[in-house]
């Protein structure tokens, strides 16, 4: 009887974990443009980790004529994802909308 109830709760735990959603921080996940189409971020999470991400900053010039890219770490915090150590990003619940808080500057997810 004991071992057929250990069974049921074990089951009853395994549907309900894999039930759970996505990772923390994948709404992070994908490539964001600035509304000027000056700054790119490329976010992919860094191996399998659930709080690592790599992160890929492509500036453009303002004629768009040049660009310099950087490869950086990031690392989810709570609802925050944290650049380089310094940089705080969140999603705007609204609209899906990153949003970079040191500078206010929004960005959206390329389709």
């Amino acid at each position: 009887m004991m071992k057929k109830l250990l069974s049921v709760l074990l089951l009853g735990l395994t549907l309900l974990l894999s039930a759970c959603g996505d990772k923390p921080g994948e709404q992070f996940v994908g490539t964001w443009q600035s509304s000027d189409n000056r700054f790119q971020y490329e976010i992919k999470r860094d191996g399998n980790s659930q709080d690592a991400f790599v992160v890929k900053i492509t500036e453009t010039n303002p004629s768009h004529t040049a660009s310099h890219t950087a490869t950086v770490a990031g690392k989810l915090l709570d609802d925050t994802l944290i650049i380089s150590g310094t940089f705080q990003f969140t999603i705007d619940p609204n609209t899906g909308e990153m949003i970079d808080h040191d500078i206010g500057e929004r960005y959206k997810k390329a389709e």
